[in-house]
């Protein structure tokens, strides 16, 4: 039994009982066939805060401690240990630390390894100030590894595992049937073909046509193209807005790869955000690469909506 709920736990997101929560959480609902073992973590662990849902506890306790005091939570029990480990706390702590130009620090893997680094900066910064002697402050961090924890059932922390760490299935891509492919259609093919009798349709040559289409698959053009201009990375409802540059914001995309220091961790989630601006020189910069040389570009961008 306790098979079968690991496996329709992990079937919610596409994967595999190989690539669990790196924490160990699970949907709510598999608490209904947890053994008496498991339901009794969340009680002994919060002792009356068991009583507030995960929710309020992220919101209204944990997202007002500082790092230290986050860590040490984090220590208090197995709920307080995964619940303490929320991306978006650590979040919100690193681009604290970050804040007001204090530190600039590279993305670290994960936000609370970032936040450590950025933490460290900081320590340093003021210890230099002070004049305080270096051994006191240059200590070495570690990365931080995950374990996971049995018991632990909770919306609020699978559900944003499971849309940012989900497996884009190769089906869900495939073309439905009946949706004919063109390419070289002219505005009045289209027309006629297709807007006017309201069929669907693909166009297989439009994108193809950008020169975008080549230069962005190299990140070093994307990064020397952008600069040093700021794009806002996290979404417009996040409690606090993350900005990168282009070459940082690929440089932390291409850590965020499966970690190879634990098993149990083989994926880290990222945020389900594009970016969302940047400077008015560097989108034209950017929108001049989605313009080709064919005669009937512009009535096709406008037909396909993409001016």
């Amino acid at each position: 039994m306790a098979q079968a709920t690991a496996t329709l736990g992990d079937n919610i997101v596409g994967t595999t009982a190989s690539a669990p929560h790196p924490y160990g959480a699970r949907p709510k609902g598999n608490a209904l066939l947890a053994s008496p073992a498991q339901a009794r973590v969340r009680p002994l662990g919060l002792g009356f805060l068991a009583a507030f849902p995960d929710e309020m506890l992220l919101e209204f306790l944990l997202a007002f401690l500082g790092p230290l005091e986050l860590a040490r939570a984090g220590t208090a029990g197995r709920t307080l240990y995964v619940l303490g480990h929320q991306p978006e706390l650590w979040r919100n702590l690193a681009l604290d630390e970050c804040g007001g130009g204090k530190v600039s620090v590279p993305f670290a893997g994960t936000w609370k390894d970032t936040c450590a680094a950025a933490f460290r900066a900081n320590r340093r910064a003021s210890a230099a100030a002070a004049a305080v002697a270096a051994s006191e402050v240059h200590e070495v961090g570690r990365l931080h590894v995950p374990f996971s924890v049995e018991g632990i059932f909770s919306d609020a922390l699978y559900r944003p595992w499971c849309c940012a760490a989900a497996e884009v299935q190769p089906r869900w891509l495939t073309c439905p049937r009946g949706v004919p492919r063109r390419c070289g259609l002219s505005v009045n093919d289209f027309v006629a073909q297709f807007e006017g009798p309201n069929t669907p349709v693909i166009l297989t040559d439009v994108v193809t046509a950008w020169p975008a289409f080549e230069r962005w698959r190299d990140p070093t053009y994307l990064a020397a193209v952008c600069g040093d201009a700021l794009f806002r990375a996290t979404s417009l409802g996040a409690s606090r807005a993350a900005s990168f540059t282009m070459g940082d914001y690929l440089v932390r995309h291409s850590l965020q790869e499966p970690h190879t220091h634990s098993k149990s961790h083989t994926r880290t989630p990222r945020d389900n955000a594009r970016l969302q601006e940047t400077n008015a020189c560097k989108r034209q910069a950017l929108a001049r690469d989605k313009h080709s040389q064919e005669t009937n570009t512009r009535e096709t961008y406008h037909l396909t909506g993409m001016t």
